[in-house]
């Protein structure tokens, strides 16, 4: 394991560049995918070379997602715990800190959002067409907005778990859509009908909120 995230980031960026190889020597493809999504990888410590890492396991799913089948519910699996959404708790304080906190935040979770797209490849990939790890997954994003639909407060936090949520499930649906494998592509609508559903009351409880209206 490379311990330098200089290296780290090179080695990443390297076999983006050069991922048409893996279509030649298919026997790399496994480690390839294991560095990604390890320490070095998605999964870094060190936050430039992590929020990296998560724009380039897009761009390299993007490119061999026609060889990934086999291995696709495994790789989702080992990143599923990188798709939870959390928001940070609001601050009765305005200091320039917390301005800061928010801006970071925001960039985490715009970059979060190639994660989403890669999990809606990978899904789009999948040898069955049942989708059960798909299934599970919009499911976790369904259940966090329609807790929000049923709750009394409209606070910020409320309101901002539900837009990135929304924002996620789009992601998701992007990446499926982004899939070369296009009898996969007809069950997108039966994968996110019930998803659909739960934007549609969403918006309904917050049709005053703009972000919510953005997120759609």
């Amino acid at each position: 394991m490379l311990s330098n995230p200089l290296a780290q980031r090179l080695v990443l960026e390297i076999m983006v560049r050069y991922s048409a190889e893996l279509q030649l020597q298919p026997s790399l493809l496994s480690p390839v995918l294991e560095f990604f999504v390890g320490p070095s990888g998605i999964h870094s410590t060190e936050a430039h070379v992590q929020l990296r890492a998560w724009y380039l396991f897009e761009r390299l799913l993007i490119k061999i997602q026609d060889s990934v089948a086999t291995m696709a519910e495994q790789v989702l699996g080992a990143f599923v715990d990188l798709l939870r959404i959390d928001v940070p708790a609001p601050s009765i304080s305005t200091t320039d800190t917390d301005s800061e906190n928010n801006s970071e935040y925001d960039v985490i979770f715009d970059n979060q959002l190639f994660l989403f797209q890669s999990a809606g490849l990978l899904v789009a990939s999948l040898q069955s067409t049942h989708f059960k790890a798909g299934e599970r997954l919009l499911q976790s994003l369904k259940g966090s907005i329609d807790s929000r639909v049923h709750q009394q407060a409209q606070d910020s936090m409320t309101i901002l778990l539900v837009h990135h949520n929304i924002m996620a499930i789009g992601d998701i649906a992007k990446g499926f859509d982004d899939s070369v494998i296009q009898s996969r592509r007809q069950f997108g609508p039966r994968l996110f009908s019930s998803t659909t559903e739960t934007i549609l009351r969403a918006l309904l409880r917050f049709q005053d909120s703009s972000s919510v209206r953005d997120a759609v």
